[in-house]
């Protein structure tokens, strides 16, 4: 079973880190392919498992892994927090396994 702390914790380390604040998220990001794979710990040739520039695609690949690694019946809910408006969005199917 996936321990959610320890995939919650660096992901929010990584975002409060500022690494990217300078940064247009959307245009940027690419450019930085080896940073990101290191944060991934993956090869630069499977970022595009990860969907890095389109949020929502994103979370919601990470909630079907989280969802599959899950026991039956566990509820699974991805949230996509804008930061230039605050809001939050649900983003992929909030159904149980």
């Amino acid at each position: 079973m996936i321990d959610t702390d320890e995939l919650v914790r660096p992901n929010a380390a990584f975002a409060g880190s500022g690494a990217f604040v300078d940064l247009p998220l959307r245009s940027d990001l690419a450019a930085f392919p080896e940073l990101l794979a290191e944060f991934f710990e993956i090869q630069v040739a499977e970022l595009d498992s990860k969907a890095v520039l389109d949020p929502r695609t994103a979370v919601a690949i990470d909630g079907d892994i989280m969802r599959r690694a899950q026991p039956p019946g566990t509820p699974v809910v991805g949230l996509v927090y804008d930061v230039h408006t605050g809001l939050v969005e649900v983003a992929g199917p909030h159904t149980e396994r």
